[in-house]
């Protein structure tokens, strides 16, 4: 009997976690590390990078933080504060490759409701990580080869991104004929 409860708790947590389906969706490739959501009760999630280090996603007293901890070292190397803790609904770390240099940069994702995301793009190598795209989209989030594509508004307006030579730069539109 007990077993059959347990059963059903966890079918139906799992069916109504995110009923309308989760507050972002990355395509394109991105290789999704850890996942956290406050309606799954954890205080901390856990995943390895290609690199072997680990990615640690926890709740703790004032809020959430993203770790990394080398795989050598064995010690936290940074650490980020994830803002708007009561309100947040899904944290997500991804790896992808925008340079195609073999160095996976992290993608740090996080929705406080289901009309934005947040985006944080580290390059990160050796377990050091530096800050090269902080950026805020709607639910999708697409990636193709060197570019970030996202959404705003309910026109199909998108923003888009290049990375180069170690930076983002938006992508404008111009039409040399002057006929914008």
């Amino acid at each position: 009997m007990k077993l059959m409860l347990i059963t059903f708790l966890a079918i139906s947590h799992s069916l109504f976690t995110f009923a309308d389906g989760p507050p972002f969706e990355v395509t394109g490739g991105a290789k999704l590390i850890a996942s956290w959501n406050p309606y799954d009760d954890l205080n901390k999630v856990s995943g390895k990078l290609s690199s072997g280090d680990e990615i640690v996603i926890s709740n703790v007293q004032n809020g959430i933080t993203v770790q990394s901890f080398h795989r050598k070292l064995e010690n936290n190397l940074w650490a980020m504060a994830v803002e708007g803790y009561d309100d947040l609904i899904m944290v997500n770390v991804y790896e992808y490759d925008f340079d195609n240099d073999g160095e996976m940069e992290l993608m740090v994702v996080y929705s406080t409701d289901y009309a934005s995301s947040f985006i944080q793009i580290f390059r990160y190598s050796n377990g050091l990580k530096e800050l090269i795209g902080d950026f805020m989209g709607q639910s999708l989030i697409s990636l193709e080869a060197n570019l970030i594509s996202l959404p705003y508004g309910s026109q199909g307006l998108v923003n888009e991104f290049i990375y180069r030579n170690g930076s983002f730069y938006e992508l404008t539109y111009h039409n040399p004929l002057g006929k914008d």
